[in-house]
């Protein structure tokens, strides 16, 4: 969702320098303009969620928002006229697909192990089906376990956990590589290349003897390289303009 020019006011930036400078900052390919699906008050039920979710997960909020509108939140569902009631606030009733509106393929799969990060009462047959995908991906795989959740609250919490549990596999995997504590950016990198597939993000990890970014990426990771940056620049543009506690 596009935003509108910010002038400058007392040495502000406008939005269009906010994300040319994190865009050279990060090496991106672009920032998104993301704001408009958190900043009115007819999405406040979406803003309240992800505070709440994210907090519990200890993830940043923003990092969260940002992730979760990349991966078919906002095009799918925030983008569409029936998201919203006629009052014109966001429905939460509505039902959401794991593979279209979270990116989450394989949550039927996952569940069992990411059961822990979500709430005691959160169970399938009740929260989420889960429902057979197709979905042709670079695996090859022509059909994937995602789900259907029930509405945006159970949807949402489906996603943090993913995205804690790669998180956590994430530091668990560095750590046992030997690399120093990461910081903030590098979780966030990291983070989303664990999202697009563990495996070959370990192997990544391991290969890049170390946690910079920076290092070129073997063959089969650039494009998620470049994905992941282009979520970190986001996150920080998102965070920037502080929709998020």
């Amino acid at each position: 969702m596009d935003q509108p020019k910010k002038s400058k006011s007392k040495g502000k930036l406008s939005y269009a320098e906010q994300r040319e400078g994190l865009k050279k900052q990060y090496g991106a390919r672009k920032v998104f303009r993301w704001l408009g699906y958190a900043d009115g008050n007819n999405e406040k039920a979406l803003v309240d969620y992800i505070n709440t979710i994210a907090i519990g997960l200890n993830i940043p909020p923003s990092y969260f928002y940002t992730i979760a509108i990349g991966e078919g939140l906002g095009k799918k569902h925030l983008d569409l006229d029936t998201s919203f009631d006629a009052k014109g606030n966001l429905r939460t009733d509505q039902t959401m697909s794991g593979l279209s509106h979270f990116g989450l393929d394989d949550f039927g799969d996952d569940f069992s192990r990411v059961k822990k990060y979500l709430p005691n009462d959160y169970n399938s047959g009740d929260e989420f089906d889960t429902v057979v995908g197709s979905r042709p991906n670079d695996f090859g795989r022509k059909t994937v376990n995602t789900a259907i959740f029930k509405d945006l609250e159970s949807g949402l919490e489906g996603f943090g956990a993913i995205l804690k549990h790669r998180r956590d596999l994430f530091l668990s995997h560095a750590k046992a590589f030997n690399y120093p504590a990461p910081n903030a950016d590098q979780i966030a990198f990291w983070n989303y290349c664990y999202f697009q597939g563990e495996g070959r993000a370990k192997r990544y990890l391991h290969d890049n003897k170390g946690l910079d970014y920076n290092n070129a990426a073997p063959a089969n990771m650039k494009e998620v390289k470049q994905l992941a940056l282009e979520r970190l620049a986001t996150w920080r543009y998102v965070q920037m303009n502080k929709l998020f506690d």
